[in-house]
């Protein structure tokens, strides 16, 4: 809820066409703010919300530099993490269940996208693919939550998440200094696993 009012804060609109922007679908924002009005209009709190996304809008301004997250949205809407560079994140981790599946691999795209989007991963351009294709999302969420919770985070599963988030914040270094040739269907260059080795 938050970004959907910093979006109209900084460029106005309807709240459709903010859900829009950020590639959030519609319904899901609706919920959204149909939880928080029955949380906080009865109480009279809706105006601290206000304020809060104020203050966030505020830090923003003042924090350098500005990220343009569109832009990488945009740039990671069709990507897939490269084969390669999923064999250099697995290296060495011998009790990773099926490392080179696909669904590994649509896991790992999954949580590279939402690192480096700072987005939802249920609204990944993995899992919105399915759902387009009318195909199940069960299996994807489910790996995807088995990596992110925090009961599982230890050992192996630890070490691959630390893993796919240090790719994905080098990931998002690169597109924001220009680094990058990505492109649409265009995967970067692999890690190699000598980099990874140390992790």
């Amino acid at each position: 809820m938050v970004s959907l009012k910093l979006v109209e804060m900084a460029g106005g609109g309807t709240w459709p066409q903010c859900a829009v922007i950020l590639g959030i679908p519609w319904i899901t924002a609706q919920r959204s703010l149909t939880v928080l009005k029955r949380s906080l209009l009865p109480g009279g709190l809706w105006p601290l919300l206000d304020t809060a996304v104020e203050i966030v809008a505020q830090e923003l301004d003042a924090a350098a530099p500005h990220v343009d997250f569109a832009a990488r949205r945009r740039t990671l809407s069709t990507w897939q993490i490269p084969v390669e560079d999923l064999a250099a994140l697995t290296v060495g981790l011998l009790r990773l269940a099926n490392a080179e599946s696909s669904l590994t691999r649509a896991t790992a795209t999954a949580l590279v996208w939402a690192r480096v989007t700072q987005g939802d991963h249920l609204h990944s351009p993995s899992l919105e693919a399915l759902r387009e294709a009318q195909r199940s999302t069960k299996a994807l969420v489910s790996a995807i939550g088995q990596l992110q919770t925090p009961s599982n985070r230890k050992g192996t599963s630890l070490r691959f998440l630390q893993r796919i988030n240090d790719y994905a914040d080098g990931l998002a270094r690169a597109l924001d200094e220009g680094r990058s040739r990505l492109k649409r269907q265009h995967p970067l260059p692999s890690l190699t696993a000598e980099a990874l080795a140390a992790t």
